[in-house]
């Protein structure tokens, strides 16, 4: 059974008449990797009505290989038909990723909610990556330099005074 609404990780993708670009659905599947992973249903509008893909999106391993293709590093999707009302709808299942995804031609994007509570696409920023490296335990910002030093610089005495003072 089909989701009935999007959500942080559940995202419809129209097929409709002039198809999805994709780039697009690329963008798509970078941005929910950069995120908490999740599924991408091709078919079906963004108010649930179900419309089906298109003959292009219809193969899953093709697609598949294109997502993967057009990522960096690759991303690497499972993917399916699913036949609801008698349509075909492909839905991506994308893992979380713990390296930061980006698409081919350098798109850093990640899935983050509105102040609505509706999800969307926004870009991930370079100074954002730190960050979103230390909520995957991948770093420890508290043992980073702030700036370089060397043991000439330190008061000795001053240090001394303030070791008394702890002890």
């Amino acid at each position: 059974m089909l989701p009935k609404k999007e959500s942080m990780t559940v995202e419809f993708k129209s097929d409709g008449k002039q198809g999805l670009s994709d780039r697009s659905l690329v963008e798509e599947a970078v941005a929910m990797a950069n995120a908490d992973g999740g599924e991408i249903f091709v078919g079906i509008e963004d108010d649930g009505t179900i419309t089906g893909a298109k003959p292009a999106h219809i193969d899953p391993m093709g697609v598949r290989s294109m997502i993967a293709n057009l990522t960096s590093p690759a991303l690497f999707v499972e993917a399916s038909i699913v036949i609801e009302e008698g349509t075909e709808v492909l839905c991506i299942k994308l893992p979380q990723s713990l390296s930061i995804i980006a698409t081919s031609s350098g798109k850093v994007l990640q899935r983050r909610l509105r102040y609505d509570g509706s999800p969307q696409m926004q870009p991930l920023f370079p100074y954002e990556f730190e960050s979103r490296r230390s909520y995957f335990l991948q770093v420890d910002p508290s043992k980073a330099n702030l700036f370089p030093f060397h043991d000439d610089d330190l008061d000795r005495d001053s240090l001394k005074k303030a070791m008394a003072l702890v002890a």
